[in-house]
């Protein structure tokens, strides 16, 4: 028999195979990371994209009615499996933001329409624009609703908050039926009021009605007709039957 004589195969050291090793982590890293950068960049598109129709949808709302949509729901927008939307509204601003269910990115726009990221900045309730009430002297006698008779300011909300001046003048009375049936949901009164004659907020369906200490005259059914559950007033007004039955009043 011959002997012959075998030559070794060449191999990898464990170097070698520690080299290919490293660089195919590198590799995967990068792909990683690259997959992820373009997921997120993904996202982000479609949240900006469901955010602007959202806006879209909100303005076009406020154009036709001539005031902000109470809730999303009134503009046919809504929570997705992809996309959460959020909305608050004061008087003639609003914002709206839009966050991705997967992954942590959100961005919001207000009524000026620029794209920001992150969640709304809380809305500082501020008093209602003086161009929605008609006075006399120190007296509201009407508030402009929504049904198109204030060319001036077409978009006078229905959680109304007075001025305590209008026009130079310090408001003091709320005049027969001023508020009455204009669909508001509440009303802050300011301290300079004394006076609140009949019927003056009724038939709003109002949640809220906040009343200072200082009017010291409410007229017959001011308040009727709203969903008050309780208010507070002066313990030494003088009034008649101004709320409905049910209402619990406390006084100061």
């Amino acid at each position: 028999m011959t002997n012959q004589t075998r030559k070794a195969l060449p191999g990898f050291t464990i170097i070698e195979l520690l080299i290919v090793i490293v660089v195919i982590a590198i590799l995967a890293v990068i792909i990683v990371v690259s997959y992820n950068g373009i997921t997120n960049q993904a996202h982000k598109t479609a949240v900006k994209a469901d955010l602007k129709t959202a806006h879209t949808k909100i303005l076009s709302y406020q154009a036709q009615k001539g005031e902000l949509p109470a809730s999303l729901g009134q503009v046919e927008v809504g929570d997705t499996d992809k996309t959460q939307f959020t909305y608050s509204a004061n008087g003639a601003t609003f914002c709206v933001d839009a966050k991705s269910t997967a992954k942590d990115i959100q961005f919001s726009m207000t009524e000026k329409g620029v794209v920001t990221e992150g969640a709304c900045t809380p809305l500082v309730a501020g008093p209602t624009a003086e161009s929605c009430f008609s006075t006399v002297a120190d007296a509201i006698y009407d508030y402009f609703d929504y049904q198109g008779n204030n060319p001036a300011n077409p978009a006078c909300p229905r959680n109304v908050i007075i001025p305590s001046v209008i026009e130079g003048e310090t408001i003091t009375t709320i005049e027969y039926a001023a508020m009455a049936g204009k669909g508001l949901t509440s009303v802050v009164l300011p301290s300079t009021v004394t006076h609140i004659f009949d019927n003056a907020f009724q038939g709003n369906g109002m949640t809220s009605a906040t009343i200072p200490q200082t009017v010291t005259y409410i007229g017959a059914y001011a308040f009727t007709g709203n969903a008050l559950t309780s208010v507070t007033i002066n313990a030494n007004s003088v009034f008649g039957n101004p709320f409905d039955p049910g209402v619990t009043v406390n006084y100061y």
